[in-house]
């Protein structure tokens, strides 16, 4: 299948009537007045209670690691797992015990009175629909990165927190990183001089890629029209059920969204930003074969006001700056700085062969430390029990989606495009501001805020 076909029909499937978000109502659903102080949180549903009491849905990979780190915070209690597969359920059992009641919808979840908050894991398609649903039914919520599926669904979400009070929380848990915010003081201080230029990458070799696996029947442990929800009806496949759903269009937005939404929350963080002015984009598939649908090699150019944005992701060649698969480095007239999840390390100019200062241990063990999450996890519980926003507040990572979807639509289109992040529009382009929503199969529908 070539680069353009993929495209072609990606763009087709959501050139059509939208559900829920027609251009009619676009002006209300992609409102995004500039941040500001965000009204006051709605008060904790049980103050006389220590102990919150959580429900987890979604307990694949991700959603078990986060069972473990909630398990480990004091006062929480786990009082129901969800997953439309009986196999996950039965993995996350074997961590908490058969305290927790197990569910197969989502929504016998919101529906108890006894729950606090929920943390979601889903594939990246459930999570806004799940998010404003827990809104409006008094939940606070932690929901996996990257925020939405696209821009309309991370601003609708954005409105049900606020609108309904409630604490929203995105797992980006570089936000919460000590070193994280020294990396900020170094640039805000000037350290670096003028930063110009800020680079991200995620480099691997996939080899021939994920394989082609038949479709074939779901297992009967899986509920996989119920996996599919708003997204259009197809066969079951064992690669789309797994995690390689992050690798299909329909289903999530490839690596960009998946790492890149960490890189942009980070980089905003450090440099102080919200938005880019100006996107392009360039890439295809070019060595992988297999079934996905997204590009092996892509590359993206974001104009920030006074310095720009080069995010690259190659599936076809490991080779990688600093010897680390992943990382950021910003490039300022006096130094650089290279930034990874375990730490990071700063380069002078007069003296670019080794480091002037050195925080951490970055390179090293960097992949998914998990104090990050303990840090960010432990943010979010008490975010709940204060009633104030998280550090991973649901605008911040709104906006930090936002840069992750942009990329992906510059690609789309194969077109420079200027960025109005007040309206969350394009300027003059309302082919490519179609791209910024997406379809949904009945009955579901992102719900209406």
């Amino acid at each position: 299948m070539s680069p353009g076909l993929d495209r072609r029909r990606f763009l087709e499937r959501l050139s059509g009537a939208t559900a829920g978000l027609t251009l009619a109502g676009a002006a209300r659903v992609l409102e995004a007045a500039a941040a500001g102080p965000a009204p006051p949180l709605a008060p904790a549903r049980r103050a006389e209670r220590q102990s919150l009491r959580l429900g987890f849905i979604g307990v694949g990979g991700r959603g078990r690691m986060l069972l473990r780190q909630f398990l480990e915070a004091p006062r929480v209690e786990v009082l129901a797992l969800c997953d439309v597969d009986q196999l996950q359920l039965r993995q996350a059992v074997a961590i908490t015990g058969r305290g927790p009641s197990l569910e197969g919808n989502h929504r016998r979840v919101l529906a108890r009175d006894d729950i606090d908050a929920v943390v979601i894991a889903t594939p990246d398609h459930w999570h806004a629909i799940q998010t404003i649903e827990a809104c409006r039914a008094g939940k606070d919520v932690y929901v996996e990165k990257p925020l939405a599926l696209c821009v309309a669904e991370g601003r609708r979400m954005v409105r049900a927190a606020r609108r309904y009070g409630r604490v929203v929380q995105m797992g980006a848990q570089q936000r919460s990183g000590a070193h994280y915010a020294e990396a900020r003081r170094r640039v805000l201080e000037g350290r670096l001089g003028k930063v110009t230029m800020v680079r991200a990458w995620n480099f691997r070799n996939a080899g021939n890629g994920r394989g082609r696996p038949p479709d074939a029947e779901p297992p009967a442990t899986l509920d996989w029209n119920l996996w599919l929800g708003p997204r259009p009806p197809v066969p079951y496949n064992p690669l789309k059920a797994g995690p390689g759903f992050r690798m299909f269009w329909d289903y999530a937005g490839g690596v960009l969204t998946d790492w890149g939404t960490h890189h942009f929350d980070s980089i905003h963080h450090v440099m102080d930003a919200s938005a880019p002015l100006e996107v392009c984009a360039v890439g295809g598939r070019h060595a992988l074969d297999d079934m996905t649908d997204v590009p092996d090699t892509l590359s993206v150019l974001y104009q920030y006001d006074g310095w720009t944005l080069e995010y690259s992701n190659r599936e076809t060649n490991g080779r990688a700056p600093y010897d680390s698969e992943y990382g950021l480095e910003f490039l300022g007239t006096r130094a650089a700085m290279y930034l990874d999840r375990a730490g990071f390390s700063l380069y002078d100019e007069t003296d670019r062969t080794r480091p002037a200062e050195v925080i951490g241990t970055p390179g090293k063990d960097n992949f998914i430390p998990p104090e990050l999450d303990r840090v960010h996890v432990a943010d979010f519980l008490e975010a709940v029990r204060q009633r104030r926003l998280p550090a991973g507040d649901v605008e911040i990572s709104h906006r930090s989606t936002t840069v992750a979807h942009l990329g992906n639509i510059a690609y789309l289109t194969r077109r420079r495009l200027r960025w109005d992040a007040a309206r969350e529009r394009f300027i003059g382009d309302p082919a490519a501001d179609r791209l910024l929503r997406r379809n949904y199969r009945r009955p579901w529908r992102l719900p209406l805020v």
